[in-house]
């Protein structure tokens, strides 16, 4: 059986690649002008413990330092001949997404909230200088608070967008939940050209600090998981 890794847009590898799962080696399984990256196993199943993840990862990073990448789900296991079936039915289909993510790597993104606590905090019935308060004048001070609630909330949405569009100029393509953009995190994938990382990583630390209501993370850049859905399952 084999367990396969992703799919590169060479017959060969051509890059120095880590060992697989159980130690061991990667090796590609050509059909056409592309290949699967494959290593053998005697297992049904690779369970998905932080170092069987963490392994599957470093075969795709190094596989992105010269190829495109299609990467394939953690733990798709086949044998050779359902998988030379499988790719050669998906041939046209997956020479056009290789050809797309060509040169080109997953920036994930995570956008939240960077406000202090008081500052959307409701007020308290009760003042430690004052004692309780009249149940009109808390009314009034609950909706006053509500109000500057939604104000902080919509400006840090504002804020949000605004990051979100200006980064999406920088890539190639942007992927999202769309109920996320409804409230925050707001967590986004954009799909960025390798000598363009740079560019991007500067320009959100840059937005992040005109927009300090909010806080923004990247992370990568991976294999694009989010641009290309490969199944070795028939459909």
């Amino acid at each position: 059986m084999l367990h396969i890794y992703g799919i590169i847009d060479s017959r060969e590898i051509q890059c120095a690649i880590p060992f697989g799962h159980d130690l061991v080696k990667v090796r590609a399984f050509p059909l056409g002008e592309f290949a699967a990256v494959v290593s053998d196993t005697e297992r049904p199943e690779i369970e998905a413990t932080v170092e069987n993840v963490w392994r599957h990862d470093q075969v795709l990073d190094a596989l992105m330092t010269r190829h495109a990448v299609l990467p394939v789900r953690f733990g798709t296991i086949s044998n050779g001949e359902r998988l030379a079936s499988v790719l050669e039915q998906r041939r046209s289909t997956l020479l056009q997404v290789l050809q797309r993510v060509h040169g080109k790597v997953e920036i994930a993104m995570r956008v939240l909230e960077n406000l202090p606590e008081k500052a959307v905090a409701p007020p308290a019935a009760y003042d430690a200088d004052h004692g309780c308060i009249s149940g009109a004048a808390y009314l009034r001070t609950r909706k006053a608070s509500h109000e500057r609630a939604a104000v902080v909330c919509e400006r840090t949405r504002a804020g949000a967008m605004a990051i979100l569009d200006q980064l999406g100029r920088l890539s190639d393509e942007v992927v999202w939940a769309p109920t996320n953009l409804r409230t925050l995190p707001v967590e986004a994938s954009f799909l960025v050209k390798k000598d363009g990382v740079r560019d991007f990583v500067g320009t959100a630390d840059a937005l992040a600090s005109r927009y300090q209501d909010v806080a923004v993370s990247c992370t990568g850049p991976w294999a694009p998981y989010s641009f290309v859905d490969v199944s070795m399952n028939r459909r």
